[in-house]
């Protein structure tokens, strides 16, 4: 399976801290076609990153880990984030890849236990601040933001479709002038690109 949209992502749990000097405000622009964006959840879950050695890892996570691993010599240690994303009472996790990771933050691989033997790969993530809203097919949907700087922003959603998440949703936000560009995604057409700040798939699947 393709490991689905990436986006580099920089969110805040309020929003004066999602922004720097180029919005004193922290407040997004006006949206051109009224999209509404998802409500939180009740109760929404915190992500937090929690460093485990890898050695003491369960054995079934260690391999599931390995395979999404860029390089040939197992890390010391990882860092993970558990949050129970299609509410099945099993905590999807969010493995941290340094080598996959810089200035747009950390890079997560998103792993979800599949049969109670193994996990599979269901996206992949960069960025901190990540935001839990609404629940769609089953699963939350995850918001956040990117700076491209000088006043450049993205907002993004990414919605689980089929067997992983993809950008549903991505807003441009120019700050400078004053404009809000609606991206195309590949949940609203088949095959499109991906935008500049997307960087491109690391699945070992794909």
């Amino acid at each position: 399976m393709k490991c689905l949209a990436l986006l580099l992502v920089i969110a805040s749990s309020s929003a004066g801290q999602q922004f720097g000097d180029d919005n004193q405000s922290g407040d997004w622009l006006p949206i051109p076609d009224g999209y509404v964006w998802p409500s939180s959840v009740d109760n929404p879950p915190e992500f937090e990153t929690v460093v485990r050695k890898f050695a003491e890892l369960p054995k079934v996570l260690r391999e599931s880990i390995r395979r999404y691993w860029p390089e040939d010599e197992d890390p010391v240690q990882v860092g993970i984030a558990e949050i129970d994303l299609n509410g099945d009472g099993k905590p999807e996790l969010f493995v941290e890849v340094p080598a996959y990771s810089g200035t747009g933050g950390s890079f997560y691989e998103m792993l979800s236990m599949i049969d109670g033997k193994t996990y599979k790969g269901i996206g992949g993530i960069q960025g901190w601040g990540f935001q839990f809203v609404t629940r769609k097919n089953g699963w939350l949907q995850i918001e956040g933001m990117s700076r491209g700087g000088g006043g450049n922003y993205t907002r993004y959603l990414m919605t689980f479709a089929d067997q992983g998440y993809e950008i549903s949703r991505n807003e441009g936000h120019d700050f400078n002038s004053s404009k809000v560009t609606i991206r195309e995604t590949k949940a609203e057409q088949s095959g499109a690109a991906q935008p500049a700040t997307a960087p491109e798939s690391r699945s070992p699947d794909n």
